[in-house]
C-alpha cells in the first residue's frame, strides 16, 4: 500500500493562515499614525482704519520751586470745621513734580459736544472748593454740594453769561448750577468764606480734560494728525505745545512747565 497516498492535502486557505502566523513580526503591515489636528491661526490684529481717532495721555511737570501757598486767616469760630490752619496753594504739585489743576485742550479742532467728559461734582469741604478747577462743555450743568455743617453762598464772579448766586446752609444740600453757553474760564466764590475760589472752563468742543494729583491729563476721540494742545493754569498762566496723533494710537506729551 501506498502509505503517502493516504495523507490529507491542505487547503489553500489553511496554507496562506499558516504562513502568515509563521512569518516574522517585522514584516507584518504597521497601523496608519492619527492625522493631527488641525489648530486654526490666529486671526492678526486689524490695523486702524486710516484716520481713525487717537488718545492724547500726557503729563505735566513743574520745574523748578513751586511758588508758596497763600496764607488763609480763620476765624475761631470756624476751626472746628476748618481747622487752625489753611492754606490756599498756587500750584498743587504731586510725586515726581506733576502739576495738578491744569486744563489741557486741543485748539482749533471743532467736535460734537456730546462726546465731552462729564464735569465733576463740586464739593464744599474743609472750608474749600473741591475740586478747585474743572473743564466742561458750554451750556451743561455741573452739581454743587455743601458737605460742610456750616452756611455757603455759592456765587460767580461778576460778567459772567449765567449768573448764580445760591446760599446752601444744608449739610449734604446739592444743587445744579447751569454753566456758560460760551467757551471762557467762569470764577466761583463763597460770600461767606471769601478765600474759597473755584474756576470752571468751558468749550464749544470735547476735546478737553483736566491734570490729576499726578499731573497726567486723558483727552480722548481726537482727530489724527497733528494737534495744537493748549493749557491753562489759574495761577501759572497759559502754555502750549504741538503733538502727533497717530490713528487709533495714544500720543504720550510730556509737557515741562517753568516755576515762576
Amino acid at each position: 500500500m501506498n502509505i503517502r497516498a493516504l495523507r490529507p492535502r491542505a487547503s489553500p486557505a489553511a496554507a496562506l493562515l499558516a504562513a502568515a502566523l509563521l512569518a516574522p513580526a517585522c514584516s507584518r503591515p504597521e497601523p496608519a499614525p492619527p492625522e493631527p489636528a488641525h489648530i486654526p491661526a490666529a486671526s492678526p490684529k486689524p490695523d486702524p482704519a486710516p484716520g481713525a481717532p487717537g488718545t492724547i495721555e500726557g503729563t505735566i511737570h513743574l520745574t523748578g520751586q513751586a511758588p508758596p501757598p497763600l496764607p488763609v486767616s480763620v476765624p475761631p469760630d470756624l476751626t472746628r470745621v476748618c481747622g487752625e490752619k489753611l492754606e490756599s496753594p498756587r500750584a498743587v504739585v504731586g510725586p515726581g513734580g506733576g502739576l495738578s489743576e491744569v486744563v489741557a485742550w486741543v485748539s482749533g479742532v471743532p467736535g460734537p459736544l456730546s462726546a465731552a467728559p462729564a464735569p465733576p461734582a463740586i464739593d464744599q469741604r474743609g472750608c474749600a472748593f473741591r475740586p478747585r478747577v474743572v473743564a466742561a462743555a458750554q451750556g451743561t450743568e455741573v452739581q454743587v454740594i455743601n458737605s460742610d455743617p456750616l452756611l455757603h453762598n455759592v456765587r460767580t464772579a461778576a460778567g459772567s453769561t449765567r449768573p448764580f448766586n445760591t446760599a446752601m446752609p444744608i449739610t449734604g444740600m446739592k444743587v445744579p448750577m447751569p454753566l456758560s453757553t460760551s467757551p471762557g474760564v467762569t470764577r466761583l466764590t463763597c460770600d461767606v468764606h471769601p478765600w474759597m475760589t473755584a474756576f470752571i472752563q468751558t468749550f464749544d468742543h470735547p476735546y478737553f480734560g483736566v491734570s490729576d494729583a499726578s499731573g497726567r491729563f486723558t483727552i480722548r476721540g481726537v482727530p489724527a494728525g497733528k494737534a495744537s494742545l493748549r493749557f491753562w493754569h489759574p495761577f501759572l498762566g497759559e502754555r502750549g505745545a504741538e503733538v502727533e496723533v497717530p490713528a487709533g494710537g495714544v500720543a504720550q506729551p510730556r509737557i515741562d512747565w517753568p516755576a515762576p
